[in-house]
Protein backbone atom coordinates (compact mmCIF):
# COMPACT_ATOMS: atom_id res chain seq x y z
CA UNK A 1 0.00 0.00 0.00
CA UNK A 2 2.07 2.92 -1.34
CA UNK A 3 0.12 5.78 0.33
CA UNK A 4 0.32 4.15 3.77
CA UNK A 5 3.99 3.29 3.27
CA UNK A 6 4.78 6.89 2.26
CA UNK A 7 2.91 8.25 5.29
CA UNK A 8 4.82 5.97 7.67
CA UNK A 9 8.14 6.86 6.04
CA UNK A 10 7.43 10.55 6.56
CA UNK A 11 6.41 10.18 10.22
CA UNK A 12 9.26 7.74 10.81
CA UNK A 13 11.77 10.26 9.44
CA UNK A 14 10.47 12.92 11.81
CA UNK A 15 10.82 10.50 14.74
CA UNK A 16 14.33 9.66 13.54
CA UNK A 17 15.35 13.31 13.68
CA UNK A 18 13.96 13.71 17.19
CA UNK A 19 15.52 10.50 18.45
CA UNK A 20 19.03 11.15 17.23
CA UNK A 21 19.35 14.92 17.49
CA UNK A 22 17.23 16.10 20.37
CA UNK A 23 18.67 14.41 23.47
CA UNK A 24 22.33 14.33 22.38
CA UNK A 25 22.28 18.06 21.63
CA UNK A 26 21.54 18.69 25.31
CA UNK A 27 24.16 16.25 26.52
CA UNK A 28 26.80 17.89 24.37
CA UNK A 29 26.72 20.91 26.69
CA UNK A 30 27.75 18.97 29.81
CA UNK A 31 29.20 15.72 28.53
CA UNK A 32 28.04 12.18 29.05
CA UNK A 33 28.50 9.51 31.72
CA UNK A 34 29.90 7.28 29.02
CA UNK A 35 33.31 8.68 30.07
CA UNK A 36 32.90 7.22 33.57
CA UNK A 37 36.39 5.71 33.71
CA UNK A 38 37.95 9.06 32.86
CA UNK A 39 35.98 10.82 35.61
CA UNK A 40 36.98 8.23 38.23
CA UNK A 41 40.64 8.56 37.18
CA UNK A 42 40.50 12.36 37.54
CA UNK A 43 38.91 12.05 40.96
CA UNK A 44 41.60 9.70 42.24
CA UNK A 45 44.40 11.83 40.81
CA UNK A 46 43.09 15.06 42.35
CA UNK A 47 45.47 16.63 44.84
CA UNK A 48 42.98 18.20 47.20
CA UNK A 49 39.61 17.27 48.65
CA UNK A 50 38.07 20.38 47.10
CA UNK A 51 39.12 19.30 43.62
CA UNK A 52 37.69 15.85 44.22
CA UNK A 53 34.38 17.35 45.36
CA UNK A 54 34.15 19.50 42.22
CA UNK A 55 34.81 16.53 39.97
CA UNK A 56 32.34 14.38 41.94
CA UNK A 57 29.62 17.08 41.79
CA UNK A 58 30.14 17.49 38.08
CA UNK A 59 29.79 13.74 37.66
CA UNK A 60 26.54 13.64 39.72
CA UNK A 61 25.06 16.45 37.61
CA UNK A 62 25.89 14.64 34.39
CA UNK A 63 24.40 11.43 35.79
CA UNK A 64 21.17 13.18 36.80
CA UNK A 65 20.81 14.89 33.41
CA UNK A 66 21.50 11.63 31.61
CA UNK A 67 18.74 9.93 33.64
CA UNK A 68 16.27 12.73 32.85
CA UNK A 69 17.00 12.61 29.14
CA UNK A 70 16.76 8.85 29.24
CA UNK A 71 13.31 9.05 30.81
CA UNK A 72 12.15 11.56 28.20
CA UNK A 73 13.41 9.54 25.25
CA UNK A 74 12.81 6.07 26.67
CA UNK A 75 10.08 6.62 29.27
CA UNK A 76 7.00 4.55 30.09
CA UNK A 77 4.84 6.36 27.57
CA UNK A 78 7.13 5.34 24.76
CA UNK A 79 6.97 1.74 25.94
CA UNK A 80 3.17 1.84 26.18
CA UNK A 81 2.80 3.05 22.59
CA UNK A 82 5.39 0.57 21.38
CA UNK A 83 3.57 -2.35 23.03
CA UNK A 84 0.23 -1.05 21.71
CA UNK A 85 1.61 -0.97 18.18
CA UNK A 86 3.00 -4.49 18.58
CA UNK A 87 -0.39 -5.69 19.90
CA UNK A 88 -2.27 -4.19 16.93
CA UNK A 89 0.18 -5.75 14.47
CA UNK A 90 -0.18 -9.06 16.33
CA UNK A 91 -3.98 -8.93 16.07
CA UNK A 92 -3.87 -8.36 12.32
CA UNK A 93 -1.28 -11.09 11.86
CA UNK A 94 -3.45 -13.49 13.87
CA UNK A 95 -6.50 -12.63 11.77
CA UNK A 96 -4.55 -13.16 8.57
CA UNK A 97 -3.07 -16.44 9.78
CA UNK A 98 -6.50 -17.60 10.95
CA UNK A 99 -8.03 -16.65 7.61
CA UNK A 100 -5.34 -18.57 5.74
CA UNK A 101 -5.67 -21.67 7.93
CA UNK A 102 -9.48 -21.71 8.10
CA UNK A 103 -10.04 -20.77 4.49
CA UNK A 104 -13.54 -19.75 3.44
CA UNK A 105 -16.89 -21.44 3.79
CA UNK A 106 -20.20 -20.77 2.15
CA UNK A 107 -22.48 -21.40 5.12
CA UNK A 108 -23.73 -23.99 7.56
CA UNK A 109 -26.60 -26.41 7.84
CA UNK A 110 -30.02 -25.97 9.33
CA UNK A 111 -30.71 -25.07 12.95
CA UNK A 112 -31.24 -28.25 14.98
CA UNK A 113 -33.24 -28.99 18.12
CA UNK A 114 -36.67 -27.71 17.06
CA UNK A 115 -39.62 -27.47 19.44
CA UNK A 116 -43.05 -27.41 17.81
CA UNK A 117 -44.96 -24.19 18.38
CA UNK A 118 -48.12 -26.17 19.22
CA UNK A 119 -46.41 -28.05 22.09
CA UNK A 120 -44.31 -25.37 23.82
CA UNK A 121 -44.55 -21.66 24.46
CA UNK A 122 -42.56 -18.76 25.92
CA UNK A 123 -44.94 -16.29 27.49
CA UNK A 124 -44.07 -12.61 26.90
CA UNK A 125 -42.65 -10.82 29.92
CA UNK A 126 -45.36 -8.22 30.36
CA UNK A 127 -43.58 -6.35 33.16
CA UNK A 128 -40.36 -5.50 31.32
CA UNK A 129 -40.54 -6.51 27.65
CA UNK A 130 -38.31 -4.87 25.09
CA UNK A 131 -40.10 -1.84 23.62
CA UNK A 132 -39.26 -3.08 20.10
CA UNK A 133 -40.61 -6.64 20.54
CA UNK A 134 -43.43 -5.29 18.44
CA UNK A 135 -42.39 -3.07 15.54
CA UNK A 136 -44.50 -0.76 13.45
CA UNK A 137 -45.87 -1.67 10.03
CA UNK A 138 -43.23 0.49 8.33
CA UNK A 139 -40.57 -2.03 9.35
CA UNK A 140 -42.22 -5.32 10.33
CA UNK A 141 -43.57 -7.95 7.97
CA UNK A 142 -47.16 -6.80 7.29
CA UNK A 143 -49.52 -8.53 9.70
CA UNK A 144 -46.62 -9.91 11.78
CA UNK A 145 -45.82 -6.85 13.87
CA UNK A 146 -46.00 -8.68 17.22
CA UNK A 147 -43.04 -10.96 16.40
CA UNK A 148 -41.03 -8.48 14.33
CA UNK A 149 -37.90 -8.38 16.50
CA UNK A 150 -37.67 -12.19 16.63
CA UNK A 151 -38.42 -12.45 12.89
CA UNK A 152 -35.50 -10.24 11.89
CA UNK A 153 -33.19 -11.98 14.37
CA UNK A 154 -34.13 -15.34 12.84
CA UNK A 155 -33.69 -14.10 9.28
CA UNK A 156 -30.22 -12.81 10.15
CA UNK A 157 -29.39 -16.27 11.57
CA UNK A 158 -30.48 -18.23 8.48
CA UNK A 159 -28.48 -15.90 6.25
CA UNK A 160 -25.58 -18.21 7.11
CA UNK A 161 -27.29 -21.31 5.73
CA UNK A 162 -26.83 -22.66 2.22
CA UNK A 163 -27.88 -25.49 -0.06
CA UNK A 164 -26.29 -28.86 0.50
CA UNK A 165 -23.21 -29.97 -1.41
CA UNK A 166 -25.26 -31.37 -4.30
CA UNK A 167 -27.41 -28.26 -4.57
CA UNK A 168 -30.60 -30.39 -4.60
CA UNK A 169 -31.94 -29.21 -1.24
CA UNK A 170 -32.48 -25.65 -0.12
CA UNK A 171 -31.86 -25.53 3.63
CA UNK A 172 -32.92 -21.88 3.73
CA UNK A 173 -36.38 -22.64 2.35
CA UNK A 174 -36.84 -25.48 4.82
CA UNK A 175 -36.06 -23.21 7.73
CA UNK A 176 -38.35 -20.49 6.42
CA UNK A 177 -41.18 -23.04 6.31
CA UNK A 178 -40.41 -24.10 9.87
CA UNK A 179 -40.45 -20.53 11.20
CA UNK A 180 -43.25 -18.86 9.24
CA UNK A 181 -45.26 -21.84 8.03
CA UNK A 182 -45.36 -23.63 4.72
CA UNK A 183 -45.31 -21.28 1.74
CA UNK A 184 -45.52 -18.06 3.77
CA UNK A 185 -41.95 -17.01 2.89
CA UNK A 186 -39.98 -17.93 -0.24
CA UNK A 187 -36.23 -18.02 -0.75
CA UNK A 188 -35.75 -16.27 -4.11
CA UNK A 189 -32.46 -18.04 -4.72
CA UNK A 190 -32.82 -17.94 -8.50
CA UNK A 191 -33.20 -14.15 -8.56
CA UNK A 192 -29.96 -13.69 -6.62
CA UNK A 193 -28.01 -16.23 -8.70
CA UNK A 194 -29.21 -14.70 -11.98
CA UNK A 195 -28.26 -11.22 -10.82
CA UNK A 196 -24.79 -12.34 -9.77
CA UNK A 197 -24.23 -13.98 -13.14
CA UNK A 198 -25.53 -11.02 -15.14
CA UNK A 199 -23.53 -8.41 -13.26
CA UNK A 200 -20.50 -10.67 -12.66
CA UNK A 201 -20.17 -9.59 -9.04
CA UNK A 202 -16.53 -9.97 -8.00
CA UNK A 203 -17.20 -9.96 -4.26
CA UNK A 204 -17.53 -12.57 -1.54
CA UNK A 205 -20.56 -10.85 0.04
CA UNK A 206 -23.43 -13.33 0.34
CA UNK A 207 -27.10 -12.43 0.68
CA UNK A 208 -30.52 -14.06 0.38
CA UNK A 209 -33.68 -12.52 -1.01
CA UNK A 210 -36.80 -13.62 0.85
CA UNK A 211 -40.24 -12.71 -0.46
CA UNK A 212 -43.67 -13.00 1.17
CA UNK A 213 -46.25 -13.79 -1.56
CA UNK A 214 -49.23 -12.99 0.64
CA UNK A 215 -47.75 -9.58 1.49
CA UNK A 216 -47.69 -7.59 -1.75
CA UNK A 217 -44.19 -6.46 -2.80
CA UNK A 218 -42.73 -7.02 0.68
CA UNK A 219 -39.22 -8.50 0.64
CA UNK A 220 -36.34 -8.98 3.07
CA UNK A 221 -32.70 -9.10 2.01
CA UNK A 222 -30.69 -11.12 4.57
CA UNK A 223 -26.92 -10.50 4.47
CA UNK A 224 -24.47 -13.10 5.74
CA UNK A 225 -22.20 -11.98 8.55
CA UNK A 226 -18.69 -12.95 9.62
CA UNK A 227 -18.39 -16.62 8.70
CA UNK A 228 -14.65 -17.24 8.40
CA UNK A 229 -11.23 -15.70 8.87
CA UNK A 230 -11.36 -13.64 5.67
CA UNK A 231 -14.62 -12.04 6.81
CA UNK A 232 -13.03 -11.17 10.16
CA UNK A 233 -10.11 -9.58 8.33
CA UNK A 234 -12.57 -7.55 6.24
CA UNK A 235 -14.26 -6.36 9.45
CA UNK A 236 -10.92 -5.20 10.77
CA UNK A 237 -10.06 -3.34 7.58
CA UNK A 238 -13.41 -1.55 7.27
CA UNK A 239 -13.76 -0.49 10.91
CA UNK A 240 -10.19 -0.43 12.28
CA UNK A 241 -9.87 3.36 11.95
CA UNK A 242 -13.14 3.79 13.87
CA UNK A 243 -12.26 1.66 16.89
CA UNK A 244 -8.73 3.05 17.07
CA UNK A 245 -10.22 6.54 17.11
CA UNK A 246 -12.62 5.47 19.84
CA UNK A 247 -9.65 4.29 21.90
CA UNK A 248 -7.94 7.65 21.32
CA UNK A 249 -11.09 9.49 22.37
CA UNK A 250 -11.23 7.44 25.56
CA UNK A 251 -7.69 8.52 26.46
CA UNK A 252 -8.12 12.22 25.64
CA UNK A 253 -9.62 14.58 28.25
CA UNK A 254 -13.23 15.48 27.40
CA UNK A 255 -12.98 13.01 24.52
CA UNK A 256 -16.52 13.58 23.23
CA UNK A 257 -15.56 17.13 22.27
CA UNK A 258 -13.19 15.70 19.67
CA UNK A 259 -15.89 13.87 17.66
CA UNK A 260 -15.90 16.30 14.68
CA UNK A 261 -12.11 16.01 14.47
CA UNK A 262 -12.23 12.20 14.80
CA UNK A 263 -14.65 11.94 11.89
CA UNK A 264 -12.21 13.80 9.65
CA UNK A 265 -9.26 11.84 11.06
CA UNK A 266 -10.97 8.57 10.13
CA UNK A 267 -11.70 9.96 6.68
CA UNK A 268 -8.04 10.93 6.25
CA UNK A 269 -6.78 7.50 7.32
CA UNK A 270 -9.29 5.76 5.03
CA UNK A 271 -8.30 8.03 2.13
CA UNK A 272 -4.71 6.83 2.51
CA UNK A 273 -5.77 3.21 2.14
CA UNK A 274 -8.66 3.78 -0.27
CA UNK A 275 -7.25 1.35 -2.83
CA UNK A 276 -7.23 -1.50 -0.31
CA UNK A 277 -10.61 -0.61 1.16
CA UNK A 278 -12.25 -0.92 -2.25
CA UNK A 279 -11.48 -4.63 -2.22
CA UNK A 280 -13.42 -5.16 1.02
CA UNK A 281 -16.16 -2.59 0.36
CA UNK A 282 -18.82 -5.32 0.34
CA UNK A 283 -21.53 -2.73 0.90
CA UNK A 284 -21.16 -1.46 -2.69
CA UNK A 285 -22.43 -4.57 -4.55
CA UNK A 286 -25.08 -4.95 -1.84
CA UNK A 287 -26.31 -1.37 -2.30
CA UNK A 288 -26.23 -1.85 -6.07
CA UNK A 289 -28.48 -4.92 -5.78
CA UNK A 290 -30.87 -3.01 -3.50
CA UNK A 291 -31.16 -0.19 -6.04
CA UNK A 292 -31.73 -2.75 -8.77
CA UNK A 293 -34.62 -4.32 -6.84
CA UNK A 294 -36.22 -0.97 -6.01
CA UNK A 295 -35.87 0.74 -9.36
CA UNK A 296 -39.07 1.32 -11.31
CA UNK A 297 -39.96 -1.52 -13.67
CA UNK A 298 -37.48 -4.02 -12.18
CA UNK A 299 -39.16 -7.44 -11.72
CA UNK A 300 -42.51 -5.67 -12.16
CA UNK A 301 -42.04 -4.10 -8.75
CA UNK A 302 -42.65 -7.32 -6.78
CA UNK A 303 -39.52 -6.78 -4.67
CA UNK A 304 -39.75 -3.01 -4.30
CA UNK A 305 -40.97 -2.84 -0.66
CA UNK A 306 -37.62 -3.93 0.72
CA UNK A 307 -36.01 -4.36 4.15
CA UNK A 308 -32.41 -5.41 4.87
CA UNK A 309 -31.11 -7.40 7.81
CA UNK A 310 -27.96 -9.23 8.89
CA UNK A 311 -25.80 -10.30 11.81
CA UNK A 312 -22.29 -9.04 12.66
CA UNK A 313 -20.56 -8.00 9.41
CA UNK A 314 -23.89 -8.58 7.65
CA UNK A 315 -25.61 -6.17 10.02
CA UNK A 316 -22.97 -3.50 9.46
CA UNK A 317 -23.21 -3.88 5.69
CA UNK A 318 -27.01 -3.87 5.86
CA UNK A 319 -27.02 -0.55 7.74
CA UNK A 320 -24.56 1.03 5.29
CA UNK A 321 -26.56 -0.07 2.25
CA UNK A 322 -29.83 0.86 3.94
CA UNK A 323 -28.66 4.41 4.69
CA UNK A 324 -27.27 4.84 1.16
CA UNK A 325 -30.43 3.63 -0.57
CA UNK A 326 -33.10 4.90 1.82
CA UNK A 327 -34.11 1.37 2.83
CA UNK A 328 -34.97 0.34 6.43
CA UNK A 329 -32.14 -1.85 7.77
CA UNK A 330 -32.11 -3.94 10.95
CA UNK A 331 -28.75 -5.15 12.22
CA UNK A 332 -28.11 -7.79 14.89
CA UNK A 333 -24.79 -7.20 16.68
CA UNK A 334 -23.60 -5.14 13.71
CA UNK A 335 -20.75 -2.60 13.89
CA UNK A 336 -22.04 0.97 13.72
CA UNK A 337 -21.19 3.61 11.15
CA UNK A 338 -21.61 7.08 12.66
CA UNK A 339 -17.92 8.06 12.97
CA UNK A 340 -16.89 6.33 9.74
CA UNK A 341 -19.84 7.54 7.65
CA UNK A 342 -17.65 9.92 5.61
CA UNK A 343 -15.45 7.05 4.40
CA UNK A 344 -18.20 5.24 2.48
CA UNK A 345 -18.95 5.95 -1.16
CA UNK A 346 -21.36 7.58 -1.55
CA UNK A 347 -21.04 9.29 1.81
CA UNK A 348 -23.69 8.79 4.47
CA UNK A 349 -25.22 11.59 6.54
CA UNK A 350 -26.14 11.45 10.20
CA UNK A 351 -29.77 11.98 9.25
CA UNK A 352 -29.76 8.95 6.95
CA UNK A 353 -28.35 6.70 9.67
CA UNK A 354 -30.85 8.00 12.23
CA UNK A 355 -33.80 7.49 9.90
CA UNK A 356 -33.11 4.18 8.17
CA UNK A 357 -30.95 2.05 10.50
CA UNK A 358 -31.73 0.06 13.64
CA UNK A 359 -29.22 -2.05 15.58
CA UNK A 360 -29.89 -4.81 18.14
CA UNK A 361 -27.06 -4.58 20.71
CA UNK A 362 -26.52 -7.45 23.20
CA UNK A 363 -24.88 -6.62 26.51
CA UNK A 364 -21.11 -7.29 26.65
CA UNK A 365 -20.96 -7.88 22.89
CA UNK A 366 -17.85 -5.98 21.71
CA UNK A 367 -18.74 -5.79 18.00
CA UNK A 368 -21.75 -3.38 18.18
CA UNK A 369 -19.57 -1.13 20.38
CA UNK A 370 -17.39 -0.42 17.35
CA UNK A 371 -18.07 3.09 16.05
CA UNK A 372 -20.85 5.30 17.43
CA UNK A 373 -24.43 4.10 17.14
CA UNK A 374 -27.26 5.98 15.45
CA UNK A 375 -30.45 7.11 17.20
CA UNK A 376 -32.41 3.85 16.76
CA UNK A 377 -31.20 0.78 18.63
CA UNK A 378 -32.34 -1.85 21.13
CA UNK A 379 -30.17 -3.19 23.92
CA UNK A 380 -30.86 -6.80 24.90
CA UNK A 381 -29.58 -8.85 27.81
CA UNK A 382 -26.84 -11.48 27.51
CA UNK A 383 -26.59 -14.25 30.11
CA UNK A 384 -23.04 -15.29 29.21
CA UNK A 385 -20.47 -14.84 31.96
CA UNK A 386 -18.16 -11.84 31.96
CA UNK A 387 -15.23 -14.13 31.17
CA UNK A 388 -17.08 -15.43 28.11
CA UNK A 389 -18.26 -12.08 26.75
CA UNK A 390 -17.43 -13.08 23.15
CA UNK A 391 -20.31 -15.57 23.27
CA UNK A 392 -22.69 -12.60 23.52
CA UNK A 393 -21.97 -12.09 19.82
CA UNK A 394 -23.59 -15.45 18.98
CA UNK A 395 -26.67 -14.87 16.82
CA UNK A 396 -28.60 -17.89 18.16
CA UNK A 397 -28.06 -16.71 21.76
CA UNK A 398 -29.56 -13.33 20.86
CA UNK A 399 -32.49 -15.08 19.16
CA UNK A 400 -33.14 -17.06 22.35
CA UNK A 401 -33.01 -13.89 24.45
CA UNK A 402 -35.59 -12.21 22.22
CA UNK A 403 -37.90 -15.27 22.22
CA UNK A 404 -37.59 -15.65 25.99
CA UNK A 405 -38.42 -11.99 26.64
CA UNK A 406 -40.88 -11.17 23.86
CA UNK A 407 -42.49 -14.61 23.71
CA UNK A 408 -43.12 -16.83 20.69
CA UNK A 409 -46.89 -16.52 20.93
CA UNK A 410 -47.61 -12.93 21.99
CA UNK A 411 -51.18 -12.72 20.71
CA UNK A 412 -52.11 -16.38 20.28
CA UNK A 413 -52.07 -16.12 16.50
CA UNK A 414 -48.53 -15.37 15.27
CA UNK A 415 -46.74 -18.39 16.69
CA UNK A 416 -43.03 -19.07 16.20
CA UNK A 417 -41.17 -22.32 17.03
CA UNK A 418 -38.64 -22.65 19.85
CA UNK A 419 -35.28 -24.39 20.09
CA UNK A 420 -33.73 -26.87 22.51
CA UNK A 421 -30.40 -25.02 22.56
CA UNK A 422 -31.99 -22.02 24.28
CA UNK A 423 -32.15 -24.02 27.50
CA UNK A 424 -29.51 -26.69 26.92
CA UNK A 425 -26.69 -24.43 25.71
CA UNK A 426 -27.56 -20.92 26.87
CA UNK A 427 -29.35 -21.57 30.17
CA UNK A 428 -32.75 -20.03 29.44
CA UNK A 429 -35.81 -21.39 31.20
CA UNK A 430 -37.57 -24.38 29.73
CA UNK A 431 -40.60 -23.30 27.72
CA UNK A 432 -44.04 -24.11 29.11
CA UNK A 433 -45.55 -27.31 27.78
CA UNK A 434 -48.96 -26.83 26.16
CA UNK A 435 -49.14 -30.05 24.11
CA UNK A 436 -48.73 -33.78 24.63
CA UNK A 437 -44.97 -33.92 24.17
CA UNK A 438 -42.55 -33.26 27.01
CA UNK A 439 -39.38 -31.21 26.71
CA UNK A 440 -37.20 -34.19 27.59
CA UNK A 441 -38.82 -36.46 25.00
CA UNK A 442 -38.01 -33.94 22.23
CA UNK A 443 -34.64 -32.49 23.26
CA UNK A 444 -33.03 -35.57 24.81
CA UNK A 445 -33.97 -37.85 21.96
Amino acid sequence: NIPIASFFMMTGFISLIRYYFNAPSVLQEVGSISILDEEVTKSLAADTKAEREVIRGDFYEKSRLNMIIGKVSHGNRRNVWMYTFIAVVGIFCSLFLGAYVMGSSEGHGEIEGLLDMNDFVYEPKHKLPYPTCRMGSDVAIPGEEDTALADYAYLSVIAYTDSDATGTNNSTQEQLDVWFGKGFAVDEKGVVEDYRKETKIDSSVQFKLISFPSRTNFTVLAVRGTNNGWDALSDAQLWSAAWLSQALRFILPFGELWNPILENLIYFVSALQSTRLKKVAYYQPLAKFVRHLKEEGSYDGIYSDLRITGHSLGGGLAMIAGAQTGTPAIGLSGPNNMLSRLTFKPRITKEQLDEFTFNIIPDKDPVPRIDDRAELYQRIHCRASDSNFADCHTSTRSLCEILSTCGNNPNGVNKRPLFCFCHDEFGYDKPRQIGDKTYESVCDA
